[in-house]
């Protein structure tokens, strides 16, 4: 995630850098299997996507379920 107008040329740098990480054996080694985290890969455009539509059914949920925020 980047501030809203975040130049696509670091956004690009940002998610090659993140997913090289990400595939890294080592740093899957000791982080992410160690606290069950499933990278998402994929490219900035493709993630922007994934929450969006992520945002639609969690908000559907809530919607349909009647969920209400309490104090």
């Amino acid at each position: 995630m980047a501030p809203s107008g975040t130049p696509a040329d670091v956004v690009a740098k940002i998610g090659t850098d993140v997913q090289r990480v990400l595939t890294d054996p080592a740093f899957k080694d000791k982080f992410l299997v160690p606290n069950r985290y499933e990278p998402l890969p994929g490219s900035p455009a493709e993630f922007a996507a994934f929450m969006q539509a992520d945002t639609r059914k969690w908000a559907k949920v809530i919607k349909d379920t009647n969920v209400k925020v309490v104090d």
